[in-house]
């Protein structure tokens, strides 16, 4: 412990007199402070602070999983990758909305919802559907698909549970524009497509007057 007087000029601390002829131990004006190995040895006798409790946990993100966030979902669990291809305004993105929307009133028959890592991706795309005027049906249901990145597709994620079966199913749908597939037929733009190597099927999206209609490709096929 060190003694410090707040009398100015008062030199107690060296010599141990007071200025003002007050007894050292007695005099009101001392106080006492710690010198830095009294504060080091104090501090060692003090307890570690708490450890910090663990957050909250977070809810995945729900916008369209990335490339990478994709391969660390088939890396876990086997994912059946549907490639959908399609000129624009063919129908894709509003197949995805009809797929959607039939699980959420619980109508895809054979199957219930049981997760999805892109719920609010889902949601935005089926907002058109679900703003009709007076009954009619609108215009236009979907917006017209644009990705941040031109380069690389975003992908849709649905866990289904097959009614009747102890069992699962994961679905990975790419919402891609229609620009991707002409771009593919017209210059042989490939490279943004090789994701389809690994699909379990294909849905090549044909939009006629009456219709849309969805073409299953298996990849055995397709090769």
């Amino acid at each position: 412990m060190a003694t410090v007087c707040r009398q100015e000029n008062c030199t107690v601390a060296e010599t141990g007199v007071c200025l003002l002829n007050n007894e050292p131990a007695k005099c009101p004006n001392l106080t006492a402070e710690l010198d830095s190995q009294s504060l080091l040895d104090v501090a060692a006798e003090v307890a570690p602070p708490l450890v910090e409790p663990p957050k909250n946990p977070r809810f995945p993100l729900s916008l369209t999983l990335t490339p990478d966030q994709t391969s660390e979902l088939m890396s876990r669990q086997y994912c059946h990758l549907v490639g959908i291809l399609g000129a624009p305004n063919a129908g894709k993105t509003a197949a995805l909305v009809s797929l959607y929307l039939l699980i959420a009133r619980d109508r895809l028959n054979g199957f219930s919802f049981a997760d999805s890592r892109s719920l609010r991706a889902f949601d935005d795309l089926s907002q058109g559907a679900r703003r009709w005027n007076e009954g009619q049906v609108p215009d236009q249901m979907t917006a017209h698909t644009e990705l941040p990145d031109d380069r690389s597709a975003g992908f849709l994620h649905l866990r289904l549970k097959v009614e009747e079966q102890d069992k699962t199913v994961d679905l990975l749908l790419p919402d891609l524009p229609g620009e991707w597939t002409t771009a593919m037929l017209d210059n042989s733009r490939v490279d943004r497509l090789e994701f389809l190597k690994r699909s379990d099927v294909i849905w090549l999206m044909a939009a006629s007057l009456l219709r849309l209609t969805p073409v299953n490709l298996s990849c055995t096929e397709q090769n």
